[in-house]
């Protein structure tokens, strides 16, 4: 009997390689180690084209996610607006910012989005609901993996073209250029197995055994951000289930009651351990840390935002200077900061979006990730449900206000395609 490959099957195949080449970082680390940009990036739009085309052509799926269209609508409006005010004023442009390479950034992101939504249309249409998310979380499991591995297997002697503070032992950024991007991609992890341990019907308690990994790999970037965000998404998943359980909709209450405990008695349990821990760390690590204890408690200042608070507000009052317009696709990049060009940027995405399309162009973005997020806080279904509400908080309250490149940044692509084709489903499509 001849066996025949289905477009279902391509789509599926397609989708596993995709994500564990953009999970992995796979691209990111041959640069780190061999100095060669984005080698991978013709194989990956080559993937996320084929699952785009099957998905359209043969298997006639259309993008009915209001989230996922206004997301993508956004991405394009955004370019297309920035450079329409770039071309009439491009004073605010820093020479070494290349547009040309900003844009060759955000086409993959529109292409991977898309992809990511698609190859999940498939999977539930499969039934194949569970496998989808054990593949996701295969992946994320390995790549935290390798933040904690990092220092026993000698990771970073390899990294000849990352930055110095990639190489700091104070810092683990595994797989990742940037420590602050390994700490995110912990708490993206933290969401998966949470998710998971609600959902799976089997062999649920192995997403519970991995937990401490995934915080654990947050804890070691020491990522400011990303640990008070920890907490944040406990903090959550405990609001959620009680919403959940008082409107009498628990699909496993004893679940949801048992980890709800566990999480917030092992919160109390490093919190009142908190100082005693910070006696045994560097110099470094115990700054980092007592300033993650600070912004906790409230105490946003240039020590504890190293700078960023001070980097916003000047930001944010540029904006206010030309809130309807910006100053065009680019200038925030590198923004003009006390007469001098900085090198971070502005350093977060919604004064990125801000600073350079508007207020109306913002509101694009605004409107996805609310609708996104409501459609998780109301989702039937209550690990589906949190996973939505978890994968919107991440990026855009962590991802996208850490940083300016959060429109870029492969793994929130990836989760938020995901996010968006779960929000459409109910419990009677997941198997």
């Amino acid at each position: 009997m001849r066996y025949v490959i289905t477009s279902e099957t391509v789509v599926k195949v397609a989708f596993a390689l995709l994500a564990a080449m953009l999970l992995c970082n796979l691209n990111g680390v041959v640069f780190l180690i061999l100095g060669v940009t984005a080698p991978l990036s013709p194989i990956i739009l080559f993937l996320a084209g084929l699952i785009i085309a099957v998905s359209l052509f043969r298997l006639k799926i259309e993008i009915s996610s209001l989230s996922m269209n206004l997301f993508l609508l956004f991405i394009v409006v955004y370019i297309v607006f920035g450079l329409l005010v770039l071309s009439f004023d491009a004073s605010e442009l820093h020479p070494t910012t290349s547009i040309y390479s900003t844009i060759r950034y955000y086409i993959p992101s529109l292409l991977i989005l898309a992809a990511s939504y698609f190859a999940t249309r498939v999977y539930l249409r499969a039934g194949e609901s569970r496998r989808l998310l054990r593949l996701l979380i295969g992946l994320c499991i390995f790549t935290a993996g390798f933040t904690i591995l990092a220092p026993e297997l000698g990771l970073t002697e390899y990294y000849t073209y990352a930055r110095a503070s990639s190489l700091k032992s104070e810092r683990q950024s595994g797989l990742f250029a940037n420590p602050n991007e390994a700490g995110a991609f912990g708490v993206y992890l933290l969401v998966l197995l949470l998710a998971g341990w609600g959902y799976f019907k089997r062999k649920a308690w192995v997403c519970l055994i991995f937990i401490p990994v995934a915080v654990y790999s947050t804890f070691i970037s020491f990522s400011r951000a990303s640990i008070i965000f920890t907490v944040f998404i406990i903090l959550l998943y405990v609001l959620y289930h009680v919403k959940i359980f008082f409107a009498f909709k628990s699909v496993h209450p004893f679940r949801a009651a048992l980890s709800s405990l566990a999480l917030v008695a092992a919160t109390i349990f490093v919190v009142s351990n908190f100082f005693s821990y910070v006696n045994q760390l560097s110099y470094a690590q115990r700054t980092r840390l007592l300033q993650v204890a600070k912004l906790a408690s409230g105490e946003v200042n240039e020590k504890t935002t190293s700078e960023r608070s001070v980097l916003y507000t000047y930001a944010f009052e540029k904006i206010g200077q030309r809130p309807l317009t910006g100053y065009g696709l680019g200038t925030y990049h590198r923004i003009n900061f006390r007469g001098t060009y900085n090198d971070i940027g502005v350093h977060n995405t919604h004064l990125l979006i801000l600073g350079e399309a508007g207020v109306f162009v913002y509101l694009l973005f605004f409107a996805s990730f609310a609708i996104l997020a409501w459609k998780g806080w109301v989702h039937p279904h209550q690990a589906i449900g949190f996973l939505i509400l978890g994968v919107v908080a991440i990026f855009f309250i962590n991802v996208a206000g850490a940083g300016h490149n959060a429109l870029n940044n492969r793994t929130s692509n990836v989760l938020i395609g995901v996010a968006c084709a779960l929000a459409q489903y109910r419990p009677k499509s997941f198997n």
